[in-house]
């Protein structure tokens, strides 16, 4: 692994650390407050309570910022955005030396997503210690 794809693995898991907090301390103020669903089972997040007066009460009185989990969340966010577009960089100048015509278009369309997802599946996926 390179640098930009350490980076990157590193950007992505911590975001999925920073997330899997978020969801349990939503889970822990659901259970805390009895909510549970009219069949009796207990959602896991607040947007699978299925009464629209439960979900609107406990909206209102769940603050996940209070946990400073979600500005850690955004900044995980901000991160891993960076940490992609370093990747989809590397990626695009190892192309450029070979197939330039090919990059240009990609670097053009580099903001869609599906061709940004598969830029950094394929950056992610090289080998790079082949590379001269």
């Amino acid at each position: 692994m390179n640098k930009q794809q350490r980076n990157y693995a590193m950007a992505k898991s911590h975001l999925q650390l920073c997330e899997d907090r978020e969801h349990e301390q939503e889970a822990a103020y659901i259970r805390d407050n009895g909510i549970t669903n009219e069949d009796g089972t207990t959602p896991e997040r607040i947007w699978m309570i299925e009464d629209e007066t439960v979900f609107d009460l406990a909206c209102a009185g769940y603050d996940g910022s209070r946990y400073d989990l979600t500005e850690d969340t955004a900044e995980a966010r901000k991160q891993l955005r960076a940490a992609e577009n370093d990747l989809i960089d590397f990626g695009l100048d190892l192309l450029r030396r070979t197939h330039p015509k090919q990059a240009d278009t990609l670097e053009a369309h580099r903001n869609d997503y599906n061709i940004r997802e598969k830029l950094i599946d394929l950056s992610f996926k090289l080998d790079t210690r082949t590379i001269k």
